[in-house]
């Protein structure tokens, strides 16, 4: 057997299984990449969110987000709010210093996820008016996937290694 093999014991697993329960017992929200949705339709143009929006208006039923970079029919939109389908499902914008509704498109809910850890993928939409009557179609692009969270790797990885050391070094000693 290798020596390297031989020195792995009871710490090295146990120093492992700390280390996995530890990074398992502080969830981390995965890292945000920014998403376009382009409308087309009804209602033309396109503002950015990101996909994992950390909410600024949070009620029963919605969470709002900031948008970035509106343009067409969304010109000055400065936020918006999307909806669980309890709530009308899909999404509303708003501008205008007391924020009052600037679009409202009803439809599927756009998001996965809770209403405090929202997650959005790309993908394609239908919405509507208020009244139901004109259709507009939702695209959401975005560059891939996200990158994984760095800081609960970095801690699972320099725990590993702590538990390592500390066999080689107070571990049982043993004869070649």
């Amino acid at each position: 057997m290798h020596r390297f093999c031989r020195g792995i014991g009871r710490a090295s697993i146990f120093g492992l299984g700390a280390c996995l329960l530890l990074c398992s017992a502080f969830p981390s929200r995965a890292s945000a990449y920014p998403l376009l949705f382009s409308f087309s339709g009804g209602v033309n143009g396109s503002f950015g969110v990101d996909s994992n929006p950390t909410p600024n208006y949070l009620d029963a039923t919605s969470f709002g987000a900031p948008v970035s970079g509106a343009t067409g029919d969304f010109s000055g939109a400065g936020g918006v709010e999307f909806y669980l389908p309890s709530g009308g499902g899909g999404l509303a914008t708003y501008a205008g210093p007391n924020n009052s509704i600037f679009i409202g498109l009803g439809g599927p809910q756009l998001f996965t996820g809770s209403l405090t850890l929202p997650v959005f993928a790309p993908g394609t939409f239908v919405l509507h008016d208020s009244g139901g009557v004109t259709s507009t179609s939702l695209t959401v692009t975005g560059p891939g996937a996200p990158a994984p969270d760095l800081g609960t790797g970095f801690l699972a990885g320099a725990l590993a290694l702590a538990a390592l050391v500390f066999t080689r070094r107070f571990g049982r000693s043993t004869t070649i």
